[in-house]
């Protein structure tokens, strides 16, 4: 799975981020942070993951042996299976999710 860089637009009447993925997604998640505590982490055996900031920031991300800190929207990861993934968001901010395969919970390891 791979992506095209985002695209973004901004006018009198609204921002636009657009993202183009040459193989569909079965499965979108919105996380809306309440507190800067981080989204537990954990990895997939069977599916691929693409997270984007879209508003906010993170204040750390880990995607494998990367970690990466002061984050700010727009920013996008790629989450292949197998990958150790983490994130801590400033509150109020905004992750979307869409993966390969539907929530299975046997398939969050932890």
């Amino acid at each position: 799975m791979s992506l095209k860089p985002l695209v973004i637009h901004a006018d009198a009447r609204r921002t636009l981020i657009e993202w183009v993925a040459d193989s569909p997604f079965q499965s979108a998640k919105v996380v809306i942070a309440k507190s800067e505590q981080a989204i537990v982490g954990h990895y997939h055996r069977l599916k691929d993951e693409v997270f984007l900031l879209l508003s906010g920031r993170a204040v750390k991300a880990v995607i494998g042996d990367a970690i990466s800190e002061d984050i700010e929207s727009p920013f996008r990861w790629d989450v292949p299976a197998g990958v150790w993934h983490e994130f801590t968001l400033e509150p109020e901010s905004v992750l979307l999710g869409v993966a390969t395969r539907p929530f299975d919970q046997e398939d969050e390891i932890a």
